[in-house]
């Protein structure tokens, strides 16, 4: 390795559904009801929102913010609006767990397509990030992912993967999420398309956007 960039005050957060969980609690205690249901469709009457469709049954409201990740496009297009969004697939896989950490930081080398991290507990996970890994078959992403990462990290020679495991992006055509509201439309919004990014920008988003919605000038410029 040649040389690299570090920095310094990116972060890291392990346990995202104890986190998601705590958010989630915290909002119950301010007043919010949680519903666990699949939102079907939204529903209008003339050119405003006046509910949400569920599989288990319909939801009046006066706003609805569509934050439905990989199914937002769908649930737009109930009403018309055509997101341009595609859903993409990505993997990783975990080794066994390692004593000694020897991989603290996220590392990842953009000219071979891998990345890597050493979590808390001693596992190790790592990626074929390549724009063609998500063509490849799980054997030949582990295949690759195992050759890159044992070329660039040879005490990853030594560990045995444990699992594989997959998940999705809503991803945008250059990469950046869609936010805001639509024009002759009331009551909708929309923040999806965040392309892998979304636990990291969630607190500002939901901030502007919960501003937005109450008629207040947002803290960040959305359309920037």
């Amino acid at each position: 390795i040649l040389g690299g960039a570090y920095c310094k005050e990116d972060g890291y957060l392990e346990d995202c559904s104890g986190f998601t969980n705590h958010l989630a609690s915290r909002a119950r205690t301010m007043g919010a009801r949680i519903i666990y249901d699949e939102a079907m469709e939204i529903l209008l009457e003339g050119d405003r929102v006046v509910g949400v469709r569920g599989r288990k049954g319909v939801y009046g409201c006066e706003a609805v913010v569509n934050v439905a990740g990989c199914d937002a496009a769908p649930l737009a297009a109930s009403i018309g609006i055509d997101l341009p969004m595609v859903v993409g697939k990505r993997r990783l896989l975990f080794t066994q767990r390692v004593e000694d950490h020897f991989l603290s930081p996220c590392l990842a080398s953009l000219e071979k397509g891998w990345g890597g991290k050493q979590l808390h507990e001693g596992h190790v996970y790592m990626a074929y990030i390549a724009e063609e890994a998500e063509k490849l078959s799980n054997m030949e992403f582990v295949e690759k992912s195992v050759e890159l990462g044992t070329e660039i990290i040879p005490r990853l020679g030594e560990t045995r993967i444990n699992r594989l495991q997959e998940g999705y992006y809503d991803i945008t055509p250059d990469d950046n999420q869609i936010l805001g509201k639509i024009e002759g439309l009331d009551g909708y919004s929309h923040a999806v398309g965040f392309s892998g990014h979304g636990f990291m920008l969630s607190p500002a988003v939901g901030k502007a956007m919960a501003q937005l919605i109450g008629g207040e000038k947002p803290f960040v410029d959305l359309m920037e």
